[in-house]
């Protein structure tokens, strides 16, 4: 069984010296987190001296394989957020490849959610303090489907969330993710410690002009955009990871 644990950059050298003190027969691996995930999985890792030959793949890393540096991501859902009188949970979900359409699905629970095609991978690739807001690299990204390239690597593979075209009630749907440009669709809100998941809206950031967001046609499951006001908050973000 592997554990994995977070270490403050501050605390590093004290955690270093404890492991090398007292691991006993177990091997370990520490590592920085830049964010190129491929180089602090490999050549900017740590290992003990008891560390096992073994063979290696970074394939199965969730995202920022080749950077940029300080490149994060999260797992989350957007469930449809409802009045307290209404019982059903719809999540945004994608449909099965080779398809490109969104619709909305029951909710599962949490911990089935990994499997299903209700999950998306928010990856920051570049991003405020660091540039600007309007020159921000963020995307919304299928975490299970598409053709299982991409994944946070910025290569333009797998699919994310896009719209067919800038103007309201245009569908939404999955298109090839951006390759180090322009952001195709970017979460809006604020992340809360609130275990029902924060509020917010799903921007288009390919559309320039007034801002547009997604949201479901109303008494369809049908994803389209519609102006980013008050009412385009209607999705809570439940954060997986």
């Amino acid at each position: 069984m592997n554990h994995a644990y977070f270490v403050p950059r501050s605390k590093f050298l004290e955690a270093m010296d404890w492991w090398r003190q007292h691991h006993g027969p177990l091997h370990y691996m520490m590592h920085a987190n830049t964010g190129c995930e491929y180089l602090d999985h490999s050549d900017w890792s740590m290992k003990s001296n008891n560390y096992p030959e073994y063979k290696q793949s970074l394939e199965g890393l969730w995202c920022c394989k080749q950077g940029p540096p300080g490149c994060s991501c999260d797992m989350v859902i957007y469930r449809l957020s409802r009045p307290s009188s209404d019982p059903g949970q719809q999540c945004l979900t994608a449909a099965p490849a080779p398809g490109r359409s969104l619709g909305l699905a029951p909710c599962v629970d949490l911990v089935a959610s990994w499997g299903s095609t209700r999950v998306w991978r928010e990856t920051q690739y570049v991003y405020p303090p660091t540039v600007g807001e309007a020159d921000a690299f963020r995307q919304v990204e299928e975490f299970n489907g598409g053709s299982g390239s991409g994944g946070g690597s910025s290569d333009g593979g797998g699919r994310c969330i896009g719209a067919s075209a800038c103007e309201v009630g245009a569908t939404v749907g999955l298109e090839r993710c951006a390759v180090g440009r322009r952001a195709t669709v970017s979460w809006v809100g604020e992340r809360q410690t609130d275990p029902l998941g924060s509020v917010g809206a799903l921007r288009c950031d390919t559309c320039y002009g007034p801002p547009l967001c997604v949201v479901p046609l109303q008494r369809q499951e049908t994803i389209v955009l519609a102006p980013c006001n008050a009412s385009a908050n209607v999705w809570r973000r439940i954060f997986l990871d």
